[in-house]
């Protein structure tokens, strides 16, 4: 089942939007961490690589945790994933 404090404990935010990061920023010190699927299995031409190098900026200054989901993409973009295809 889900667990009762599922929807007070995690944030959903809108990948690519500039207002999501900034949402990061003003919520960093009640994060652990933020996982984002880098390679948008529903619409595979969204790759923001700015978004994702901001973003990859702001866990680390911020000590949060920086999870990419590649169930999907894996290593079909690059031998090192999405990670190393962004930068």
């Amino acid at each position: 089942g889900i667990p009762p404090n599922i929807v007070k404990d995690v944030l959903v935010l809108e990948y690519g939007n500039p207002q999501s990061l900034d949402i990061i920023k003003n919520h960093e010190s009640e994060l652990a961490a933020v996982l984002v699927e880098p390679v948008q299995t529903s619409n595979l031409s969204l790759q923001p690589k700015e978004f994702l190098q901001q973003l990859r900026q702001l866990t680390k200054d911020g000590g949060i945790a920086l999870i990419f989901d590649e169930m999907v993409s894996g290593f079909r973009i690059h031998p090192g994933g999405a990670q190393a295809w962004f930068g």
